[in-house]
């Protein structure tokens, strides 16, 4: 990592930025498309917001007739957050959501567009809205933006290609300056980074057709039944060579810091596995689905591994856990399956465990007092599924377990960075994760450990 040299936090920004944030404000202001990689929990929202504060400073964030100065995009569970946290760092902008009227109608009135040209003309405006917003409006509501600044939040959404992808490149490439933050930038193969790159438009990248043909390597494309194939699928680099080529230009764009470089002090972190035999309706299940070829085979088997019907061995094992060992203990649980979470919510009430449960269809309005109740000790547990990885500090706790594991490594960073925070008490914190004892979990393990070797030696600064 090129060292830095630390500036000023600018006057624009409400508080103060840390040593690393600011050495991260110095990389990007001298590369108007960048990725911001600091680590799960070390402030890249308070870094992206100091880098608009010094465009602000800097007279480079006007206040546009027809166009939000920053438009920053996020996850649909964050967007309430994103916006709270940009008015808090940044007082000198109107600060306005896409759940407004005026950005969720199709055809903006004639009384909202001017209604937007006189909150422009008061201070430069921030737009914080969905990937799936801009998909659905890039064509209408924001069909004439033209950003100063576009912030591409937890860009891996738009890893998988496709319209989003293309929806959120199009807006990128009309702005003058890009920032994509994640913490995960490299996931499971190839392509899913080349993607996050190509949506920021950093300089120098590879053409598409030339990095998949070139650099990436390829599943076959195999018949699952007559007349259903499935097409080939990106696996890993074409040689040791190109995945150098690749991290050397990803490492000339990515500011990206771990806590232990900054001296920051965070928890020590462990990850345990706990093997769980199946019930026996879940062996059955289990065997039935083993009988089954492809892709269907694999997903009924995955789905008997957790839960047959009513029954789960991984909640039970979750009750042993809290009641033996982890007795009293307040802690974080994702459930990887939605179908496992209100047996886990039933089965720890009956035990008199206190919990609460946000997954997608929850509202906003309920997810929030929900958390609040967590964090400040009126419940015990917090149950949750994927919406519940990023973006939220839970380090009130520093338990976190999972009932089964996903299948890439950079989800399992995700749910421990809700725990493993700068600014933490807690002298440790603990991610256990139950798994049934199945040939797929052990191979879903292996792929994992193996995905995160290959993801570790592409993002660190040394090879």
């Amino acid at each position: 990592m090129t060292t830095l040299t630390a500036t000023a936090t600018p006057a624009g920004f409400a508080g103060q930025l840390l040593p690393h944030q600011l050495d991260a404000l110095v990389f990007l202001q001298a590369r108007p498309r960048a990725l911001c990689a600091l680590a799960t929990g070390m402030g890249k929202t308070a870094t992206a917001c100091g880098l608009a504060a010094w465009m602000l400073d800097t007279g480079q964030l006007h206040a546009e007739s027809d166009s939000p100065a920053v438009v920053y995009l996020t996850d649909a569970p964050l967007l309430e957050q994103t916006a709270a946290e940009v008015r808090r760092f940044l007082p000198g902008v109107a600060a306005a959501t896409t759940k407004e009227t005026r950005y969720c109608d199709t055809k903006p009135s004639a009384k909202a567009v001017q209604a937007l040209r006189e909150r422009q003309g008061r201070a430069p405006l921030v737009v914080v809205g969905t990937y799936a917003w801009l998909l659905n409006r890039l064509e209408s509501t924001a069909a004439a933006w033209r950003p100063a600044l576009v912030i591409l939040d937890e860009v891996t959404a738009v890893s998988g290609g496709g319209p989003m992808q293309r929806a959120s490149r199009e807006l990128a490439a009309r702005a003058q300056r890009v920032l994509g933050l994640s913490a995960t930038p490299y996931q499971s193969d190839p392509m899913q980074s080349f993607s996050v790159l190509e949506t920021i438009g950093t300089p120098g990248l590879w053409a598409r057709a030339q990095f998949a043909s070139q650099f990436v390597t390829w599943s076959e494309r195999y018949e699952v039944t007559p007349g259903c194939w499935v097409e080939p699928r990106p696996e890993s680099f074409a040689s040791p060579a190109h995945q150098e080529a690749f991290r050397a230009h990803l490492h000339a764009l990515m500011y990206r810091v771990l806590p232990e470089e900054t001296g920051q002090k965070l928890p020590e972190l462990t990850r345990s596995y706990v093997w769980v035999p199946l019930h026996p309706l879940q062996r059955t299940a289990y065997e039935h689905a083993a009988a089954r070829s492809g892709a269907p085979g694999a997903k009924a088997r995955e789905v008997a591994g957790r839960h047959a019907g009513a029954v789960s061995s991984l909640v039970d094992e979750l009750v042993a856990q809290l009641t033996g060992p982890y007795a009293g203990r307040q802690a974080v649980v994702f459930c990887e399956s939605l179908e496992v979470l209100p047996l886990a919510a039933a089965a720890l009430e009956k035990v008199g465990i206190s919990s609460v449960t946000i997954e997608g269809k929850v509202p906003q309005t309920q997810r929030e007092p929900a958390v609040r109740a967590f964090r400040d000790g009126h419940v015990q547990v917090l149950l949750g599924s994927r919406v519940l990885e990023r973006g939220l500090n839970l380090q009130c706790a520093n338990l976190l377990i999972s009932l089964d594991s996903s299948w890439t490594e950079d989800r399992e960073v995700q749910r421990e960075g809700r725990i493993h925070r700068i600014g933490s008490l807690h002298e440790i914190a603990e991610h256990l994760v139950l798994l049934p004892d199945t040939p797929l979990s052990r191979e879903k393990l292996h792929r994992v450990r193996l995905r995160g070797h290959v993801a570790r030696s592409i993002l660190s600064t040394r090879t």
